[in-house]
């Protein structure tokens, strides 16, 4: 008796139809609807609508070149480039990196709570507009480093080749800011006084980090203690990178890395495990 022979056999991997995938596409589209939507009203009825993304980093910037070069005249050190602009452009990194992180941070305790009604009415995931925050954040962040690096050419022009490693210089932080959005936002559900506390939080890191000083300005029995702020190791990388200042160094860089990673998990389990008692708080 004959076989039959038998077809080619489609491979079905099976993810497009799992319950798992349809959840993270359904929340990834609306966490771009969430983000969106936030930047779209942040300059909805003004003339420049969405042209001012663009435009307030760049006003910032060449305000931080008038004041910090014509006026005071400063210098950063072991720079050799002489224009006035340099010292702006090197500042702007790293305000440009506390932006981000402040932005991200400030908005995660009350993403929850602001957006209740949406949250307990329909079938928002609560996860979306903390993950919203995070994505509108790092949207200004990569138009500051636009800017910035329009600005470096510009200023120190034709500059290095180690400018690219500015870029990875600056992955490493995302998990970390990642993960402090989801755990401050599960958090504000419980405990609304956070709202109040992240603003002094977000100024102790502006000005505990080599931000608007450099790191060899600072005694040598503080440094260390400096280096515990989450944005000090990124910043001194990212200079090190665009402008050939002094970096964290290979070993703090990982090590800081491995921490961001951590984070970011224990962020995500915390939110998971607190999210169940969501509805009888919101």
């Amino acid at each position: 008796m004959g076989i039959a022979a038998a077809g080619p056999v489609p491979f079905r991997f099976g993810l497009r139809k799992s319950g798992m995938f349809r959840r993270f596409s359904r929340t990834l589209e609306l966490v771009v609807s969430f983000s969106s939507r936030e930047i779209e009203g942040r300059y909805r009825f003004s003339f420049l609508g969405l042209i001012w993304l663009v435009a307030v980093p760049v006003i910032m910037l060449v305000m931080f070149a008038f004041v910090f070069s014509v006026i005071f005249q400063a210098r950063w050190p072991n720079i050799e480039i002489e224009s006035r602009s340099a010292f702006a452009v090197i500042l702007f990194v790293g305000l440009a990196t506390h932006s981000f992180v402040s932005e991200a941070i400030t908005r995660a305790p009350s993403a929850i709570v602001a957006n209740a009604g949406l949250i307990c009415r329909t079938a928002v995931p609560p996860e979306v507009p903390p993950l919203s925050a995070f994505l509108v954040a790092l949207i200004g962040f990569v138009l500051n480093a636009l800017v910035i690096l329009v600005a470096y050419l510009v200023v120190f022009w034709p500059g290095s080749w180690t400018g690219v490693l500015a870029v990875p210089a600056a992955l490493p932080m995302l998990p970390l800011v990642l993960g402090l959005v989801l755990l401050l936002a599960a958090g504000g559900v419980y405990v609304r006084d956070l709202v109040h506390l992240i603003g002094p939080v977000s100024m102790a890191l502006l000005f505990l980090c080599p931000i608007f000083y450099s790191l060899e300005n600072v005694p040598e029995s503080m440094r260390d203690a400096l280096l515990f702020n989450p944005l000090t190791i990124p910043v001194l990388n990212m200079r090190a990178a665009l402008f050939g200042t002094e970096g964290a160094g290979v070993m703090l860089t990982m090590l800081h890395t491995v921490c961001s990673v951590l984070v970011m998990g224990i962020g995500a389990g915390a939110f998971l495990a607190l999210k169940r008692g969501f509805d009888d708080r919101l």
